[in-house]
């Protein structure tokens, strides 16, 4: 079966008679995924320093709550399946209240100006720790190495907190103070949500109380608040509202009215896809050494400030470097991020079918007896970001008819496209050279190649 399908797909330098045989397989091939799961919409906040403040403190609130959770499953001996007697405890308004202080953690007494009108916060946090803990059991079932549910920072960098659906809204006229003057109403500012409002300023100071909003059309195409949402910070200190929402509501653009094509990608170190297209019979390379170096200088100065904020003497001095560091280090996921989010829109809008080889850094890096990877292949290995772009090729691909399959990949860059030999000498070579039946062609385009011929047979 492979030598007849190897004969009717497109290489450099032979054009088969035709697909037709190859067509009817390649619609046996990949499921398409689940249109009914829920997608993100992001809203970028625009807090004011004071605002910041109190969102830092909300923060603080629902990891000290998450950290209390655990504490009590692992000293206390409460079973992470007990909520009723969890959330008695962690969601209190103060520890006064808690008949038992045995209960208290270290850390909540230390901290107790954070239980201050944070509850439905704590309670979010706590049912997420919970959560957390099962998927990690379920996940995890069997496996030899331990998957813990660590504690968190209070005052982390960056982070998440949960928000229910009650606490959030829209901007509306009839929040503003009645004795508000009629000038100042009149340039209101009215772009604007209403998250916690109690964990702001009074009813009385209206410019912070309320969260405004980065851009107009994020309001104006804002979904309904139909699900609990998260709040994000991230490391260049921006905020960002997360709200699942159906996916029609996402800003992606429209595929191609007529999508018959296939293509398979070969994941790689040198070159991060390698797009193989038997159908307009090209191949295209996806992350070029630019984006490579670019990616690895965001990196290489991020970690340059980390040490630096190690090993200064001043505090700050350190505090500089430590935001320096995490200005590189947000600007290397955000490129890294873009790259990742134009290759997966393209492939999904152009094809019917996408074959991804199942490539996992974290098993090729790995350090083993016999292996010849250097410390910086395995480095540019994780640069990449394989697994997150898989990831993100699946939910991209969702309720768009688009099927994307993962194919394993062993094997594909030492076997001949062309006559199946096995080449063991490989190595670092750029060209397969097949000393049986003489075809030269890129090695990445051969495995590429080979992905789709190997997703097409059972042996």
């Amino acid at each position: 079966m492979a030598e007849i399908i190897r004969k009717q797909l497109w290489y450099p330098g032979y054009k088969p008679e035709n697909l037709s045989g190859v067509v009817e397989k390649l619609k046996e091939v990949g499921a398409s995924n689940d249109e009914s799961a829920l997608g993100t919409f992001k809203i970028k906040l625009r807090p004011t320093a004071y605002q910041k403040a109190c969102l830092k403190r909300v923060l603080a609130a629902s990891n000290l709550a998450w950290n209390w959770t655990k504490w009590l499953i692992e000293e206390k001996g409460v079973s992470w399946k007990d909520k009723k007697t969890m959330q008695a405890i962690v969601v209190k308004k103060s520890i006064e209240s808690l008949e038992n202080q045995d209960m208290v953690a270290p850390e909540v007494r230390a901290n107790q100006q954070l239980l201050s009108k944070t509850t439905s916060v704590r309670l979010t946090a706590m049912c997420s720790f919970v959560a957390a803990t099962k998927s990690s059991m379920t996940l995890h079932k069997g496996c030899t190495r331990k998957f813990d549910v660590g504690y968190k920072e209070l005052y982390p960098r960056s982070g998440t907190f949960g928000v229910q659906k009650p606490y959030i809204r829209k901007f509306e006229e009839s929040m503003l103070p009645a004795k508000m003057p009629t000038e100042a109403r009149k340039n209101f500012n009215r772009l604007r949500l209403s998250i916690l409002p109690n964990s702001f300023a009074a009813k009385g100071n209206p410019n912070e109380r309320f969260l405004r909003i980065g851009k107009r059309r994020s309001w104006e195409s804002m979904p309904p608040i139909s699900h609990d949402c998260k709040v994000e910070m991230r490391k260049d200190g921006s905020w960002l509202l997360l709200i699942p929402c159906d996916r029609s509501y996402l800003r992606f653009s429209k595929p191609v009215a007529e999508k018959n094509h296939a293509v398979s990608l070969d994941p790689g170190v040198r070159t991060f896809q390698t797009e193989y297209n038997p159908f307009k019979q090209e191949t295209r390379n996806h992350g070029s050494q630019r984006d490579k170096d670019r990616i690895n200088f965001f990196k290489t100065k991020a970690q340059r400030h980390e040490v630096l904020a190690k090993t200064n003497k001043k505090e700050y001095v350190r505090k500089e470097h430590k935001r320096q560091a995490d200005k590189y280090w947000h600007k290397h996921g955000k490129y890294r991020d873009n790259i990742h989010r134009e290759l997966a829109s393209k492939l999904v809008n152009e094809n019917d079918l996408v074959i991804v080889g199942d490539f996992s850094s974290s098993r090729c890096a790995a350090k083993r007896a016999g292996s010849k990877l250097t410390k910086q292949t395995r480095a540019e290995m994780y640069s990449w970001a394989h697994y997150r772009f898989k990831q993100r090729l699946i939910e991209r691909a969702r309720g768009t008819g688009t099927r994307v399959h993962f194919q394993d990949e062993s094997y594909t860059s030492k076997t001949c496209g062309n006559c199946g030999n096995i080449k063991e000498d490989l190595g670092g070579n750029k060209t397969y050279a097949c000393e049986v039946c003489g075809v030269v062609m890129d090695r990445d385009v051969n495995g590429a190649r080979n992905i789709m011929i190997k997703s097409l047979t059972k042996n």
